[in-house]
């Protein structure tokens, strides 16, 4: 179990400079960045912080000055597949703007590099801090979800847009309580442990990015973000870079000026990101970054920067000020940090992690960020650190403070028992101390076993369902051009029900097809009718129109099994035709259905089961795809699974509504894909030791995919099976609050994953001491 998680982990992979130009040419280019002339608030001073993700406190979300003072500002009309919304923030390496995914109607923001056409190295770190980015998937690192490219050689990004505070604010908020209250202030403490905690689950992030191969480089209080519930994440990968690579861009130029030109200008030393030969910020550079060693660099720099971030939240000012950018550097050069103030430095503890992880060599500091916060949370908890191990007194303190009732019953003996009891105790607690920690330790990774394997299914799935969405919009793109620009087949390749009943009469390269169950099946032709009262001409011309669907259908079809149309090419039409009848692919049939005369036709072409009034748009899946858009504005919709009426089994419908460029619906396109497949595919986890079942849950509660319940589902009306809710209603409870991601009940592990893109959770259960032996062994 242990060897198939380590070879799930995806290390970083970043590409060299003629791989990331390629990147940018392979994607395939949106009409234009077009642009519009707008408005806006005149941007304050860029903030150190990343401005990808833009807090309530910015500018643009103020409002910005009087109108009479915007200036005026060209501003995209869209990015990529983005509507542009308003500018959130510019930054050195780009402009931010609120911008509006249609597809799954959220709001975004989008990171706009510019042009680069006189800026190459620009290009290539802009495209470098995305691939990293995107690559660190953490709950502390903030998603990328698509790069776009434009004309001129403009590239942008998108990610998720986060409101919350950096951790400068949080901060400044300490630093005027000590004044208020003063240094002993309960407040100030309580703000302080705060603020640590928060830097523990930052330290979590770092391990996790250098696991992954990547370092920061330009670790400070204005690069983390605080979130509105809990969230703690590291912002700006911008100098970020792979560990041990060279520097994949070069971002110094000879006709720059200097660091002592700069000085001599009286450059301030600021919080300001450099770049060039020297990257980073140099009130938190560690002193190889500070002399410009980037190959040496690795995660003890990272580690350095988070010890700084520590003496700032404890002693409330920063641990190198400076009035010149050339005596920062030289400071940051030679490790010298300011002394603290003496009100505030009255735990040895604490002074000895800082002084740990800021040593001017690398070897000497913390191994891991990891390491780092593990001495950070036994010092919260008030137990033994690693940088200041307990000796003599301090150790007898600790047990002291820690038992201070078994403490006076020791003195209250004689010499010899009391040291006998003060060592009996203290060899107690270590041994139950460790206990305990072991057992924390080995549930934490018994969790985090089923949580990557629950986020494994979620993330395939989610790639399932918006593949064969996608598939639907293609077929509903090629019925609009259809039925806009397209003359009416004289013989349309659509033939009545009657023609399949047998040999005699069917359409060429029709054969018995056992995986549809032994009909004889037609995979290059349609099977179609109209509505029973429609008119004979409007319906010739209806299913005219429907024949110029055939080789679209026989192509998407395919697109699940071969999965891209260049190779689908290259197969013979007998070979695309063996492929269509083997029923080995998880699309079943494609139909399309028009309001004009109640038309469809159904690929492949076979002998159907419709009843003599039968009119499809009066069927659940027609309406329900209706009803959708009209009352909610949704396009696309997954049906319940139900029972093929044609003896396909149970099957799951993707529908898409047909509008003509007016915005008048013309039809519904479906594709019907075997439920069975899809569930084998993603729920059946028996390899998994405890494994009892994995359910997908719709918003509320229902259940729309389940497998591994005995439980058998009950049949409505239009055919649709009813799963019923999940039944767990702690679970639910738990779901909805969005506190926790498992729950832990006696033997019985629960834990839940969301999938935002389609609204579900993916909740699994497994038996707790199964799973817990299957690791231990």
């Amino acid at each position: 179990m242990k060897e198939e998680l380590e070879e799930e982990l995806a290390w970083l992979d970043v590409g060299a400079v003629d791989e990331l130009n390629a990147t940018v040419d392979s994607l395939p280019p949106p009409e234009a960045f077009a642009t519009r002339t707008a408005v806006l608030p005149a941007p304050g001073p860029s903030p150190a912080a990343d401005p990808n993700l833009t807090t309530d406190r910015s500018p643009a979300f103020a409002g910005g000055p009087p109108a009479e003072e915007a200036e005026e500002e060209q501003v995209p009309a869209r990015l990529g597949r983005y509507d542009v919304i308003e500018k959130l923030g510019e930054g050195g390496m780009g402009v931010v703007f609120a911008a509006l995914d249609e597809n799954l109607r959220r709001k975004v923001a989008v990171k706009h590099g510019g042009s680069f056409e006189d800026d190459p190295a620009g290009k290539q770190r802009f495209l470098l801090e995305a691939q990293i980015t995107a690559q660190l998937e953490h709950p502390g690192i903030v998603p990328v979800y698509s790069l776009e490219a434009g004309k001129q050689g403009g590239v942008a990004y998108a990610m998720k847009v986060v409101r919350g505070v950096e951790l400068t604010e949080r901060i400044e908020e300490a630093q005027a309580l000590r004044e208020r209250l003063g240094p002993e202030a309960r407040e100030l403490r309580e703000l302080q442990r705060t603020l640590v905690e928060k830097l523990i689950r930052v330290c979590e992030t770092m391990h996790f990015a250098h696991m992954h191969g990547a370092i920061h480089r330009d670790l400070k209080p204005e690069n983390l973000m605080l979130g509105a519930y809990q969230e703690v994440y590291v912002m700006d990968w911008g100098l970020a870079k792979a560990v041990g690579a060279e520097e994949l861009l070069e971002d110094y130029d000879e006709d720059a000026p200097t660091i002592q030109q700069l000085d001599a200008v009286q450059m301030p030393a600021d919080t300001q990101t450099m770049a060039g030969s020297i990257k980073g910020t140099p009130i938190y550079m560690a002193p190889e970054q500070a002399r410009g060693e980037s190959s040496e660099l690795g995660p003890a720099c990272d580690i350095y920067c988070l010890g700084l971030i520590l003496y700032e939240i404890l002693y409330l000012q920063r641990a190198r000020p400076g009035k010149s950018l050339l005596g920062v550097i030289e400071a940051a050069r030679r490790n010298e940090l300011a002394p603290p103030p003496p009100e505030l430095d009255l735990d040895p503890e604490v002074r000895a992690i800082v002084a740990r992880a800021t040593q001017s060599a690398a070897a000497d500091r913390y191994k891991s960020a990891h390491d780092l916060g593990e001495d950070l949370r036994r010092w919260l908890h008030g137990d033994e650190t690693e940088a200041l191990p307990d000796e003599g007194a301090r150790k007898v303190r600790r047990w002291v403070r820690q038992h201070p009732h078994q403490a006076l019953s020791a003195l209250g003996g004689t010499v010899l028992a009391a040291l006998l009891l003060f060592l009996g105790q203290l060899a107690w607690q270590q041994i139950q101390r460790s206990r305990a920690r072991a057992e924390s330790e080995h549930q934490e990774r018994v969790v985090q076993t089923l949580r990557s394997r629950a986020e494994l299914g979620r993330d395939r799935i989610v790639r399932h369902f918006l593949y064969y969405g996608s598939l639907s919009a293609s077929l509903t793109a090629s019925t609009v051009q259809v039925l806009e620009h397209a003359e009416p087949q004289a013989e349309p390749a659509i033939y009545p029900a009657k023609t399949f009943a047998q040999f005699l009469g069917a359409p060429p390269h029709t054969a018995l097809a056992p995986s549809f169950g032994g009909r004889i099946i037609s995979p290059r032709a349609f099977v179609g009718r109209g509505a029973p009262s429609a008119a004979p001409g409007e319906l010739r011309q209806a299913l005219g129109r429907l024949g110029h669907l055939l080789e679209p259908c026989r192509e998407i079809f395919l697109a699940g099994e071969v999965g891209s149309l260049a190779r689908w090419k290259q197969r013979t039409p007998e070979e695309v035709d063996r492929t269509i009848l083997s029923g080995d692919l998880p699309l079943i049939w494609v139909y399309v259905a028009l309001e004009q005369a109640g038309a469809i036709a159904l690929f492949p072409g076979a002998e159907s089961q419709w009843d003599e009034d039968y009119d499809p748009r009066q069927r659940s899946w027609y309406r329900e795809a209706k009803e959708n858009y009209q009352q909610r504005g949704q396009r696309r919709n997954w049906s319940q699974p139900y029972q093929d009426g044609m003896g396909q089994g149970l099957v799951l419908t993707c529908t898409e509504v047909v509008l003509s460029p007016q915005g008048e619906l013309r039809g519904v396109v479906a594709l019907d894909l075997s439920f069975d497949k899809a569930a084998q595919s993603y729920l059946r986890w028996e390899d998994l030791p405890g494994f009892r079942r994995a359910t997908l849950v719709k918003p509320g509660g229902e259940v729309f995919m389940d497998l591994t319940t005995q439980d058998e589902p009950t049949l409505r009306e239009d055919g649709t099976l009813d799963r019923g809710r999940y039944g767990d209603r702690a679970v639910l409870e738990a779901i909805e609050a969005g506190r926790v991601d498992h729950l832990v009940r006696g033997k019985l592990l629960t834990l839940w994953v969301r999938a935002p893109t389609l609204g579900w959770t993916l909740v699994a259960d497994v038996e707790l001491p199964a799973l817990e032996a299957a690791l231990k062994d």
